[in-house]
């Protein structure tokens, strides 16, 4: 794709800002990364065909990283954002996005000292939340993920009574999404969880506990209700 489809591109994406705007939002991006790398520091990596709307936001604290594969998207008003947080860790938070990852309008993906790994052709729909805080959140190949889902590594510590819940601090654990798989809108996936390969998770799931791979599961909180491979009996 050349220089002007892609701004062409952009401007279907974001009509509100001119071609210039589009074009010096590219340039910004890119001299970022080579800035970054000419400095030796971790800063953003673009791979080459971006496509950064003027009001896409990526935002890297110290010692954090952000990779961007080869034809990404970022669409209006879409937010990446990696920083270290103390407390949690003392490395510094990584996002590495794949090839032809989309991240659509209003979408915001955020590492807080953790690692968020997305693999090739993923999208992430419209004011999506992807929040990982110490540990990692895994996302595979070919997954689809639609409007208004939360995924998350972090849920507050309820443990104790002898204190509020605010001054509890927040307990951290790895989410992993396997490739082939659709999520549907507004689906919530909390700490812990691993959605295996091929499933799919209807709208409105609350998704607590693992979704074996090939499986279609709704509810709250989610359960399996068949499975997509032939021959398998339905759940009961």
């Amino acid at each position: 794709m050349g220089l002007i489809s892609r701004v062409r591109r952009l401007r279907d994406l974001e009509p509100e800002f001119g071609w210039w705007h589009v074009a010096c939002n590219m340039a910004r991006v890119r001299w970022l990364a080579a800035w970054g790398r000419k400095r030796g520091r971790a800063m953003t990596r673009c791979g080459p065909g971006l496509l950064a709307a003027p009001s896409s936001l990526v935002l890297r604290g110290r010692d954090s990283t952000i990779e961007i594969g080869a034809n990404g998207v970022l669409a209006a008003h879409s937010v990446l954002v990696a920083q270290r947080h103390k407390p949690w860790n003392e490395a510094g938070a990584r996002i590495i996005l794949g090839d032809k990852v989309e991240i659509k309008e209003g979408a915001r993906v955020t590492a807080r000292s953790g690692l968020i790994r997305m693999g090739d052709d993923v999208a992430v729909g419209m004011r999506c939340t992807i929040n990982c805080g110490s540990d990692e959140l895994t996302i595979g190949n070919h997954v689809r993920i639609a409007q208004d889902a939360y995924i998350t590594t972090m849920n507050h510590d309820i443990s104790r009574t002898d204190t509020t819940i605010a001054y509890q601090g927040v307990t951290h654990q790895p989410v992993v999404i396997e490739d082939d798989v659709w999520i549907a809108t507004r689906v919530i996936i909390l700490p812990g969880v691993r959605v295996g390969k091929g499933s799919v998770l209807g709208a409105g799931a609350v998704v607590t506990g693992d979704i074996p791979p090939y499986s279609v599961a709704a509810g709250v909180p989610a359960r399996v209700l068949r499975s997509r491979l032939p021959g398998e009996a339905p759940a009961p």
